[in-house]
């Protein structure tokens, strides 16, 4: 298995941690389902790539399963943003804009 460096993991709820979100880069893109998804890039450059973090984020928090204590997790492969804080404000603005109730998500940089 190639090594995966420069990521971020958004988590989909609170009970998120570093082992679980380890556990699921270690399993790989073979873990994917309604919980997990993995990108290889995240850009808010246009408005067609901030519909489609959106709906990841909304797919990701309106399904249920039991895999992962129902957390629901996007990991971003190949991360370059500096300033993560900015990122995370600007995620914030567009889920206020598009997204009622907004979820909730918390990110890791691994």
């Amino acid at each position: 298995m190639k090594e995966i460096r420069n990521l971020l993991s958004f988590s989909v709820n609170i009970c998120a941690n570093e082992e679980i979100i380890n556990k699921i880069i270690k399993l790989g893109k073979g873990v994917e389902s309604q919980k997990v998804d993995f990108k290889s890039q995240l850009t808010l450059e246009t408005r067609k790539d901030k519909g489609d973090l959106l709906k990841d984020f909304t797919a990701i928090a309106n399904s249920e399963s039991d895999w992962f204590y129902n957390c629901g997790y996007l990991i971003i492969e190949n991360f370059k943003y500096e300033n993560i804080d900015k990122l995370k404000a600007d995620i914030d603005q567009l889920m206020k804009e598009y997204i009622s109730p907004i979820v909730e998500f918390f990110y890791y940089k691994i």
